[in-house]
């Protein structure tokens, strides 16, 4: 049987915004993982809580990564930032799982620890601090 891939797709949002991120994942990570053969990693940072939580579905595992979630900061390219330590650990040899863990505390400390200023025209803008 073929799986419309756009379907499951389409049929995730619906139930991610009617039931929320974390139902919709447990429904859909195995046939995506299916459909496209690969490690899914859903990122929980826009989820209410006190935790910015991480859910790896890998090897027919699913594995979560939990870090504070820092409020009030408003950055962009905290996923770019969160791939490229991902892929980093993984060029220094490190497992996928350890790689994830070590990128979440990577971007964690980015956001916690950002630059703030404030415009001439009185706009607060934050940029994320990528160091060690």
């Amino acid at each position: 049987m073929k799986t419309n891939r756009w379907g499951i797709a389409v049929a995730g949002v619906f139930l991610q915004m009617a039931l929320g991120a974390v139902y919709a994942w447990s429904v859909f990570r195995v046939p995506l993982a299916k459909q496209f053969g690969c490690a899914i990693l859903l990122k929980g940072g826009h989820l209410k809580g006190d935790e910015a939580t991480d859910l790896l579905f890998h090897n027919s595992r699913l594995t979560e990564f939990s870090e504070p979630f820092v409020r009030d900061v408003a950055t962009h390219g905290t996923g770019c930032t969160y791939s490229a330590a991902i892929t980093a650990g993984l060029a220094c040899g490190l497992s996928l799982e350890q790689a994830v863990e070590q990128g979440k505390r990577f971007v964690t400390r980015s956001i916690a620890r950002r630059f703030r200023w404030t415009s001439k025209s009185g706009d607060i803008l934050d940029a994320l601090r990528h160091s060690l």
